[in-house]
């Protein structure tokens, strides 16, 4: 086989470009690593859903031991699956904060994985190639895999559901295999309803998508393939429904009573997505513009609802993002490749560099982010290491001490096999001190610096209704000297001051 000189050059750069992607994801995979228990330190989600599994793990329950006075029975509001996994990998690598959060790093990156391949259904590899490095460089993405949230592995089972759904549809095959993919599908999202209700989103998404197509060319086999799909999904989730709760109506009552978790946020958009949100739109109208048909796929149609659909009826704090960033990139270089290689202006260069820009511009902020962030963490690396306020939960409280504090102070305490509750989440200030004082009998707080800054009162709660002394004090601030300290922490948002420093009281009476 001969090739011109031209087509020589691209395979060559392909292969460049290739083994360049391959390369970085090689590294970025070794910096998660190496950065998991540093950044964040924990909070309250992460040891919300940490205690959880510790609790499953030890009685097969999903009871919230870290704050029992908050729910009165098992907490139910989120599916099994999650739990499942992080108890598993709990098990094979000892609880601790790393093996707690390393679900997230590898579905982290197996999204990105799945989601290559449902764009390379679409666009070109070279082109997939840097659609995959901008969102690898995600501010978003890369701190939900060190979270200790259920959203990357949540993405994963929604994105392969998606792969196969469009592979399905994609597949010139027999109806029998079209079948066999559609009833995998189904069973995949399935499992990602059972990580978190939240992907329901974009279910709706899908399934309209999968309407719209019906009515644009009815067909009775596209008709029989969604129900296929519809029974199976909703056959598994029942079988949880009824495990769970006993019906439809004990789910609807349960939910009923977290009315804090639904809600719409009509567009309200946290600061830090802002740029992603804003280009995402720029592509909507640039892919339009170009060539609508051929923009409009069927992948940017689902994208297009999952987004719509989720800033509607979702109230999002900033984390919840995560489960529509991989369709803001389809969209970003849905719109990138069209521009590239489909419309007749492409050979006008100022032309070129404007519809190139959008995808250019998200990547140039991510890898800036990125820097700044990374840049960060090694200014507080040692600051932020948990071996140290391990040692000082060790070196002073006896094994199995029933311990109150700060969300930070979790993990320790668990490694110094004693018992953790918050003293700052749920119920006011008076009933928690009850609770911990009268039923759970608590024998130490650990009160950070971030809670004596912030809210005093809680302390002061405690020690006028009992005798508090105190018995040891941890510092411990390690950061690197850096110039321009202030500015990096103010543009990477990780706060450089705060740290594990605290005040170690006992309870006397």
């Amino acid at each position: 086989m001969t090739y011109n000189l031209k087509s020589l050059l691209l395979i060559i750069r392909g292969s460049v470009l290739a083994n360049f992607i391959f390369s970085f994801i090689i590294v970025l995979f070794v910096y998660h690593l190496v950065t998991l228990q540093i950044s964040p330190l924990p909070w309250f989600d992460e040891t919300f859903f940490a205690s959880i599994t510790s609790t499953y793990s030890a009685s097969g329950t999903y009871a919230l031991r870290i704050a029992p006075f908050a729910y009165n029975n098992e907490l139910l509001l989120y599916g099994p699956l999650y739990f499942w996994i992080t108890s598993w990998l709990t098990n094979v690598f000892e609880f601790s904060i790393f093996s707690f959060r390393l679900s997230g790093v590898l579905f982290g990156f197996l999204d990105l994985f799945i989601l290559y391949k449902i764009i390379r259904l679409y666009i070109e590899r070279n082109f997939c190639y840097i659609i995959i490095l901008a969102i690898a460089l995600d501010p978003l993405l890369n701190s939900s895999m060190n979270s200790g949230r259920m959203e990357c592995v949540a993405l994963f089972f929604v994105l392969l559901a998606i792969y196969v759904y469009l592979k399905a549809i994609i597949d010139a095959t027999g109806s029998s295999r079209k079948f066999l993919l559609i009833i995998v599908s189904g069973l995949t999202f399935s499992a990602a309803l059972l990580t978190t209700p939240r992907v329901g989103i974009i279910l709706l998404a899908l399934c309209l998508t999968q309407l719209f197509y019906l009515f644009k060319r009815f067909s009775y086999q596209i008709l029989l393939q969604l129900m296929v799909f519809g029974v199976v999904l909703t056959s598994i989730y029942y079988l949880w429904i009824l495990y769970a709760f006993g019906s439809i109506e004990n789910l609807l009552s349960y939910y009923a009573e977290f009315k804090e978790y639904i809600g719409s946020s009509w567009f309200h958009i946290p600061v830090q997505q802002i740029p992603l949100a804003v280009i995402t739109l720029i592509s909507i109208f640039l892919g339009a513009y170009l060539d609508h048909k051929r923009f409009f796929t069927r992948l940017v149609f689902i994208s297009f609802l999952a987004i719509l659909l989720f800033y509607i009826s979702v109230h999002d704090t900033g984390t919840y993002s995560t489960l529509i960033i991989p369709f803001q990139y389809v969209i970003i270089g849905s719109s990138f490749y069209l521009a590239y290689k489909e419309s007749p202006l492409k050979k006008r260069p100022l032309f070129k560099i404007a519809v190139l820009a959008p995808i250019f511009l998200i990547l140039s902020f991510n890898s800036l982010f990125f820097s700044l962030k990374a840049l960060t963490i090694y200014i507080t690396y040692e600051t932020r290491n948990p071996k140290y306020i391990d040692d000082f939960v060790k070196s002073n409280i006896p094994p199995g001490s029933k311990v109150i504090g700060d969300d930070l102070y979790f993990y320790a305490v668990h490694h110094s096999k004693s018992d953790f509750q918050f003293i700052s989440h749920f119920k006011s200030n008076l009933e928690r001190e009850y609770y911990h004082r009268k039923i759970y009998d608590y024998d130490y707080i650990l009160w950070s610096e971030q809670l004596a800054n912030d809210a005093p009162q809680i302390l002061k709660t405690y020690q006028n209704n009992s005798k508090l002394i105190k018995i040891a004090e941890f510092k411990f601030n390690q950061n690197k000297n850096f110039p321009f300290i202030n500015t990096i922490q103010f543009l990477s948002k990780i706060p450089i001051e705060r740290s594990y420093n605290c005040i170690l009281f006992k309870r006397l009476n």
